[in-house]
């Protein structure tokens, strides 16, 4: 049952975005927007579609702490998020993930959701590609810049 609806979410995007999606064998979805490729699978529970992808390329030593704190701050930040932040050392990757509920998803709330999660995803790409630090996203905060142009 959960994942007939995880497929008819998956085909009801495809439509909104002008091509055709489908659910894998292995119960998974890829789809690359804004040169971010992005993974839809369930979770474990079958409650949640998870949407997740890796940053990679990340530098070493002190940036690669200050690139974690930024991470950090970021998902400290107010709703909405697009996407949490977590970090696999063993592959040196960068994780933005996002957990939406399937009892109120649908084709349409997943296109509201993807476009600036991996809008998110693209910023930080792209910094991390230049050597910087992502900007946050100042729409969550009427506010102040910190430290490297991070809210507070």
């Amino acid at each position: 049952m959960v994942m007939e609806v995880f497929d008819i979410v998956v085909k009801e995007l495809g439509a909104l975005l002008g091509c055709e999606l489908k659910v894998d064998e292995n119960h998974f979805c890829r789809i690359k927007l804004n040169e971010i490729e992005v993974q839809l699978e369930m979770d474990r529970s079958g409650e949640n579609l998870m949407l997740i992808t890796g940053l990679e390329g990340l530098p070493s030593g002190k940036n690669l702490e200050n690139l974690l704190k930024a991470a950090l701050r970021e998902n400290g930040n107010p709703p909405p998020l697009y996407g949490s932040f977590g970090y696999n050392g063993k592959k040196q990757k960068l994780i933005l993930f996002s957990k939406l509920n399937m009892q109120e998803l649908n084709g349409e709330k997943l296109y509201n959701h993807i476009l600036p999660f991996t809008s998110k995803a693209k910023v930080w790409k792209d910094a991390i590609q230049r050597g910087d630090l992502p900007q946050s996203d100042a729409s969550h905060s009427g506010g102040s810049s910190g430290l490297f142009g991070m809210i507070r």
